[in-house]
């Protein structure tokens, strides 16, 4: 067998410029009500001077989760018709699913997508729609995603993402 395998593939090698602003979400300022929601985030330079009039492109987006109390190894919160199913051999986990649901974007809805540009402080206030879940009660994930582009075409993105659950307690049987 004299064959040889060859595989090509591109890349691009440039010089390493560091970041030189960041993007911070103000989690106290996430606000619901009913189905409205707001956010706000600031970008500034890492010296502490704020990203004037930057470029703004940010989505929000919502999907079900999967809680895992740390508590609680071995529990997992979700709904169980799309996890499991029930046949004369017995009770089986449908294949493919991966580790981790509420990481999986795939079933994430996008509420909003915006561009906006950053006022004069380097601040911006996001107002998106969370809406209700329908089916069963299940824990809901919501993600923002920004993406701030400065004066000098350098963009950087940041994700804020919170979970919130359908009720106060969970109850699992073992």
């Amino acid at each position: 067998n004299n064959r040889t395998d060859a595989f090509r593939a591109p890349f691009l090698v440039e010089e390493y410029k560091p970041n030189t602003f960041q993007i911070v979400f103000a989690p106290d300022s996430f606000k619901l009500d009913g189905e409205s929601a707001s956010l706000a985030l600031q970008a500034n330079y890492l010296l502490g001077k704020p990203l004037a009039k930057a470029k703004l492109a940010w989505t929000a987006s919502v999907g079900d989760a999967v809680f895992h109390p740390d508590a609680f190894p071995g529990f997992s919160f979700l709904d169980s018709r799309e996890s499991y199913y029930w046949n004369e051999e017995g009770y089986h986990e449908v294949p493919d699913l991966g580790d981790d649901v509420a990481e999986d974007s795939s079933n994430n809805l996008v509420t909003t997508q915006a561009k906006t540009d950053l006022t004069d402080d380097g601040r911006a206030s996001l107002e998106f729609t969370v809406p209700k879940s329908t089916g069963l009660p299940r824990p809901r994930t919501v993600n923002v995603d920004a993406e701030v582009t400065d004066l000098n075409q350098q963009t950087i993105t940041e994700r804020w993402q919170q979970t919130f659950h359908a009720s106060a307690f969970y109850l699992g049987i073992n």
